[in-house]
């Protein structure tokens, strides 16, 4: 599971809601790679979750995701400009 340190519970995935995820890559080494999940647990705590991906993630973080009933994904506004 994973710990609110706010309340200091654990929680399985089936208490928990994956709102939205990031991923985040680097520009030429594979280990600069995160993906960030926007989590919800069914207390309506609010938290992240943070992981490598590729080679190098975490298999308990993988599997714990994988688990995760409900995974939404928001479309990004084509209406936002990145700014360089």
């Amino acid at each position: 599971g994973i710990k609110a340190p706010s309340n200091s519970k654990t929680y399985i995935p089936t208490q928990v809601l994956i709102d939205n995820f990031y991923r985040f890559e680097g520009d030429s080494d594979p280990a600069d790679n995160a993906i960030v999940y926007a989590v919800t647990t069914e207390d309506g705590i609010k938290g992240i979750l943070i992981d490598s991906y590729g080679a190098t993630d975490d298999p308990n973080t993988a599997r714990f995701v994988s688990e995760v009933e409900e995974i939404h994904k928001k479309k990004q506004n084509k209406d936002v400009k990145k700014e360089s």
